[in-house]
């Protein structure tokens, strides 16, 4: 059994000796009410190619399963509301809605909302070249109907089926005799294949000229990968060998005409009474799946070639849309795992030559361009930018903080950054202008195309053929206010004016429409959706029902301050629901790292998974003060407590708070944050933390079981930045420990836990409580046996937990003293 598990066996049984002492009381004993969550947003916003109809999808709570359809021409009302028909709404032209539940699927004609109902249905799909549809049903019939419902086709003992969309359907039957694939066609049926072995479709194969398909040998369950040619109706065995592998996959490279082949076997986990790690184990990060070993094969469908890639040197090649280059790497571990998500070294693989050159170390994160002859890469050691044109065979470092590339319409290359789109020359080899300066800009891609799925990197590429028009989101930080662009390459049009409203979602249509739509919210109002027209000259609500009083009562206030090193931050302070200048109210301080960039998120009063409810607070009175944290070289426990501080320094002369009365929460790292202030600081009157770290340099040699990696790397150069190994710079991080100055907190502080958290172990909770007891000191920790990091919606633990925050500051902030479970502790003899 593993070491940690066997720990946290023993941490459940400390746990409930705990919970024996400190019991919950039954949720109707409580003194708040629990509240339902029922607030509506709206998201997944589309449009129809004209731009006429326009669908939403809706949250209720948990609840996603309703899609809206709104007729644009006729704001404020909802033309359709459909209930579960969550698999699929696609427009057919502006004149039908196709839309598809669990077992149904319905075609409605827009104008007058006459529909057609097919029932006991397993998938189904448009084709977009003459608007027709395929519904393959329960009892394995695949129909075909024109727009009018007219049967074009009719098919029986369908297995599966592929589809480009457009014109082609590949079919899969089976019968007693076999398995037969069919090119499907309106005039007649093409056999292409047949066989008694199983066939089955690659999976997230998209249909370019050829469809993909895997036979699996019925006498051995070994695979093989066929390729039909749709155009020609013939097949190309990519490998006549049935291999001994769990899965298949497919990569077009160059038009349909070059492909990359991957197998995969997985290597089970070893069933042992005992388990053995090494410490110069170069796959750790694989080992709880498994360790996979990977082979791929070129395939020329024009010349009918097949070559077998060497796997001695590189254990995964990426087709980056040239048909003599790839990327390759090897993923054994080179950086003794200290980044949180692996880094690799990259090379170049010359498949003419059958030679590789090394581009990059320290790389994730690529882009390639459409024909292939470009990619940029970034080194994560540095931060630099590495441009390579594998005709010229020449690179270039581009420089720093950018991000997200882009080729576009064949000779520039795009960077988003907090300072406009950085705009690079690929024929001249310079940047050649920024639009957008001073913008923090977003560059909508709906044309991208991933081209690698495993070990957490991200390599894209662009369609082939890109549409000219690009709309890029631009955020002016400093201001916290939105604006959307449109840019044809030559020139810049603004499509909504700036807001400070947070738009959660944008849709227009390019070039049809004359309207651009956004679901917008602020934090005193609920989200909507709105209509602007693009010369920006209305803008109207399309979902607008009424009013909610109490969040429009709600007041902000941004407050400016500095840290002791100079950094400019900023908090969201909200005042009381109903304040009245003439009084005193207390104040909670919720702190993580930089928060005010959420100043335009709606306030709600329901039940959260950290049980911080900033709606219930201001309604039960409270200030609410959300600062700014950044970390530093003094370690991200001073760099917390130095910031909390100047913060509530620049507070002093709102003669409204209380500062007799405040209280500190914070969760997961802002519960580590909580832990360290409260040993450190004596300026709150009670502490409330959760899933926070207590013990930082445990916690430093614990592995993550939630993401997989060791935590050393987040502690060092992720979340907690403390720039040193613990090895290095012992004495960083003893100043920036809390369970070593546990002795100096002067206030109660309540702790909660899921003894289910695989990424802060309830350990860290259960050490800090042990040692508040040890130091004699008032404090309660609340530990929920079937809850993670985060308490889970619809439970009875979150319903708990919010309610047991709310009394807790209300009785240490506003003395209400008549809750048992917290007179417990805080009265002498109480056990």
């Amino acid at each position: 059994m593993d070491i940690n598990r066997k720990f946290m066996l023993l941490l459940l049984a400390m746990v409930f000796f705990v919970l024996n002492h400190f019991k919950a009381q039954d949720l109707d004993k409580l003194h708040v009410e629990p509240r339902e969550d029922k607030e509506v947003t709206y998201n997944d916003l589309r449009l129809s190619e004209k731009g006429r109809w326009l669908l939403s999808r809706v949250n209720t709570g948990q609840n996603s399963d309703t899609i809206l359809l709104f007729d644009t021409k006729v704001p404020h009302k909802v033309y359709v509301k459909m209930i579960k028909m969550n698999v699929k709404q696609e427009f057919i032209g502006e004149k039908y809605l196709f839309v598809q539940g669990s077992e149904h699927v319905d075609l409605i004609r827009l104008d007058d909302l006459s529909k057609k109902s097919y029932f006991d249905v397993m998938r189904s799909d448009i084709l977009t070249e003459d608007n027709s549809f395929i519904i393959l049903d329960k009892k394995n019939v695949l129909t075909w109907y024109n727009i009018k419902n007219e049967i074009i086709k009719k098919l029986k003992n369908v297995d599966n089926y592929a589809t480009d969309g457009k014109n082609t359907v590949i079919v899969i039957t089976k019968q007693d005799s076999g398995y037969s694939v069919i090119n499907l066609t309106k005039s007649d049926d093409r056999e292409i294949y047949a066989g008694t072995d199983q066939l089955s479709f690659v999976p997230q194969f998209a249909i370019v000229r050829f469809s993909a398909l895997i036979e699996t040998e019925a006498s051995t369950k070994k695979v093989r990968g066929l390729l039909i040619d749709t155009k020609t109706s013939t097949l190309q065995i990519a490998v006549k060998s049935f291999m001994d592998v769990d899965f298949l996959k497919f990569t077009e490279i160059e038009n349909g005409v070059c492909y990359l082949m991957e197998s995969e076997k997985r290597e089970t986990p070893e069933k042992s009474f005992v388990e053995i790690k090494y410490s110069n184990d170069p796959y750790l990060r694989f080992r709880k799946r498994g360790v996979s070993v990977n082979e791929f094969w070129l395939i020329n469908t024009r010349d009918n070639m097949v070559d077998k890639l060497p796997s001695n040197e590189f254990s995964d090649y990426i087709a980056i849309k040239n048909n003599r280059y790839l990327l390759a790497l090897q993923k054994a571990e080179k950086y003794n795992y200290r980044f949180a998500q692996p880094i690799f070294t990259f090379f170049l693989y010359d498949s003419y030559t059958k030679t590789s050159k090394k581009l990059l170390e320290g790389a994730r994160t690529a882009e390639a361009s459409p024909d292939g002859r470009y990619v940029v890469i970034k080194n994560e050691l540095t931060a630099d930018w590495w441009l390579f044109d594998t005709e010229s065979k020449s690179e270039k470092n581009l420089g720093k903080e950018m991000r997200n590339p882009m080729f576009y319409l064949n000779n520039s290359l795009l960077f988003e950054s907090d300072n406009g789109v950085k705009i690079y020359d690929l024929v001249r080899g310079v940047f050649d202008k920024t639009i957008l300066s001073g913008y923090q800009t977003s560059i909508f891609r709906e044309q991208s195309i991933s081209l690698f799925q495993k070990l957490e990197l991200t390599i894209r590429t662009t369609a082939e053929k890109p549409t000219r028009e690009l709309i890029i989101k631009g955020w002016d930080k400093n201001k916290n206010m939105i604006t959307y662009y449109q840019w044809n390459g030559k020139f810049l049009k603004r499509l909504i004016p700036e807001t400070e409203k947070l738009i959660k979602s944008f849709k227009t249509t390019l070039p049809y429409s004359q309207f651009a739509y956004t679901v917008e919210e602020s934090y005193n109002q609920r989200p909507n959706i709105y209509q602007y027209k693009k010369d920006g000259s209305t803008k109207k609500c399309m979902s607008c029902n009424g009013k909610n009083e109490i969040q429009e009562a709600i007041r902000q206030k941004i407050v400016h301050y500095k840290n002791s090193l100079g950094k400019e931050l900023k908090g969201i302070l909200y005042y009381p629901v109903g304040f009245e200048s003439s009084k005193k109210y207390p104040m909670i301080v919720k702190i993580y790292m930089e928060q005010s960039t959420a100043s335009s998120q709606y306030i709600t009063d329901h039940d959260t998974g950290d049980a911080f409810n900033p709606g219930l607070l201001l309604k039960e009175g409270y200030f609410v003060f959300l600062p700014d944290i950044v970390m530093d070289e003094r370690g991200s426990g001073l760099a917390a407590l130095d910031c909390v501080n100047a913060a509530l320094d620049a507070l002093q002369g709102i003669p409204y708070i209380d500062h007799q009365r405040l209280g500190l929460t914070g969760h997961s790292f802002g519960g580590f944050e909580t832990n360290f202030i409260a040993t450190h600081s004596s300026r709150f009157k009670a502490y409330f933390s959760g899933s926070g770290v207590s013990h930082l340099t445990e916690h430093y040699y614990t592995n993550n079981f939630h993401f997989g990696f060791n935590e050393y790397s987040r502690i060092e150069t992720g979340q907690y930045d403390m720039r040193q190994p613990f090895a290095v710079d012992k004495k960083r991080y003893w100043e920036n420990n809390p369970i070593y100055y546990t002795e100096k907190i002067n206030a109660p502080i309540l702790l909660w836990a899921g003894l289910k958290d695989t990424n802060v172990l309830p350990s860290q909770t259960m050490s800090f409580y042990t040692a508040l007891i040890r130091n004699n000191k008032d404090a309660i920790a609340v530990f929920y046996p079937d809850q993670g990091h985060i308490l889970e919606p619809g439970t009875d633990a979150i319903k708990d937990m919010n309610i047991r925050a709310m009394e807790w500051w209300n009785y240490f902030l506003k003395d209400k003293r008549k809750v048992e479970w917290i007179n417990r502790q805080m009265i002498k003899d109480a056990f």
